[in-house]
């Protein structure tokens, strides 16, 4: 086998690594290493660790490393980054990518320039960061030339130069590195260095995802939801929605419960809108908190549950999610899932109100009016029942008249 095809299929087999096709990547590397090739030698060794299969891997990169092949020497300082069968020591891991990266090693001098760009093991120097991610990209490292276009990208160094940043990311994707067709469809779509071009962005993003690269899914997702570049298809949406949730992406999590919920591309279905709106909820997004305390409380999908319902609620209200914050209030007032608590409720109202959200507006009011949990104020009641009716929300509009007609002018001066 000569020099030209091993390379090739090594390339094809890191990119079946990064995809985590590790069956796929393990089969070819085997039948690169029955020539002798110490290179795809160490790539077995990458997948076992990536396996779990730490002991085993750590022979076979001591033994290329042994036997002078730097990727064995990039193999085991990678070991102590990552605490693969050596104890995690960033430091150790950061001198011996040193080492070998002086020597030319393309792929040491980008997970140097990782160790400055982030402090792994070395005091922070975003410089060095460049000048070794730009050596590696200069040797065609698929990897660096992605992280170097970042650099120029957010300007980490000088000023931003999407420009730059779209001629490296380029000679990255075009090796197939998804994690650089991803950033590339990006700028397509936003013209960020680039003219925007959908058709290439929806061409980039497709590369990327079909290759597992879990952005990529969850933008594809998004496009077809919306006839982003492409014919709105919910079918499709929500199969791509689907693979990124798949990986944890709390987003696309929440996105496919709004499928099932609405049987958008999909059966309606409150048990799997549920199962997603959690997973996505664990997660942080204030939006699927709200809507898996609106299925709690509902008892759709799930048993009814009123006090999980409001623990949701609290979590999406905390994060400033106004109709959350509305519905915690009214979890206070009526002490469903939590212990009546009228000023506990006001407060919450405020908070929606405050926000431009018309019910909380109408349901401050109300506690205005009635002195409930705030002192009693016809005042107040009818500033919150005109903001709410400017709104159109006609419960508002229509107290604020039958007010009108039984409160002094005086009420009116605010």
């Amino acid at each position: 086998m000569n020099e030209k095809k091993e390379k090739k299929l090594l390339k094809q087999g890191e990119l079946l690594v990064i995809a985590k096709e590790y069956e796929k990547a393990m089969k070819l590397f085997r039948r690169v290493a029955k020539t002798g090739s110490l290179a795809a030698q160490c790539w077995i060794a990458r997948v076992y660790m990536e396996l779990g299969d730490y002991e085993r891997g750590w022979y076979l990169f001591q033994d290329a490393k042994e036997k002078g092949c730097l990727d064995g020497d990039w193999g085991i300082a990678t070991c102590y980054y990552k605490g693969w069968y050596a104890a995690k020591d960033e430091a150790k891991a950061a001198r011996l990518w040193a080492d070998t990266a002086e020597k030319g090693h393309a792929r040491s001098q980008s997970s140097l320039a990782v160790c400055y760009n982030c402090g792994y093991g070395v005091e922070k120097n975003v410089d060095l960061a460049f000048a070794w991610c730009m050596k590696a990209a200069k040797q065609g490292y698929m990897g660096a030339q992605c992280n170097l276009a970042s650099i120029y990208y957010n300007g980490v160094v000088g000023e931003k130069n999407y420009a730059e940043a779209v001629k490296w990311l380029t000679l990255s994707a075009e090796q197939g590195y998804p994690k650089a067709q991803y950033h590339l469809a990006v700028c397509y779509e936003h013209g960020k260095g680039v003219a925007v071009n959908m058709k290439e962005a929806i061409k980039l993003y497709l590369k990327s995802a079909k290759q597992g690269y879990v952005k990529a899914q969850y933008a594809l997702g998004t496009c077809y939801s919306q006839g982003i570049g492409v014919a709105k298809n919910f079918k499709k949406a929500a199969q791509w929605y689907h693979l990124a949730a798949e990986q944890g992406h709390a987003q696309a999590q929440f996105h496919l419960g709004v499928c099932y919920a609405e049987g958008r591309g999909v059966p309606l279905d409150f048990q799997q809108a549920f199962v997603w709106f959690e997973k996505s909820a664990v997660q942080g997004v204030a939006s699927a908190q709200f809507n898996a305390a609106l299925l709690c409380s509902e008892g759709h999908g799930t048993r009814k549950d009123l006090v999980q319902a409001a623990k949701w609620y609290l979590k999406a209200a905390e994060q400033g999610h106004a109709e959350a914050q509305n519905n915690l209030g009214a979890c206070y007032l009526d002490g469903e899932g939590v212990p009546y608590n009228a000023r506990e409720a006001v407060k919450w109202y405020e908070k929606a109100a405050l926000q431009g959200y018309a019910r909380a507006q109408y349901n401050l009011a109300k506690c205005y009016e009635k002195g409930q949990g705030v002192p009693q104020s016809y005042v107040n009641a009818m500033k919150w029942y005109s903001l709410a009716s400017g709104q159109n929300y006609a419960d508002a509009a229509k107290r604020y008249e039958e007010m009108k007609l039984l409160a002094p002018k005086e009420l009116f001066r605010w």
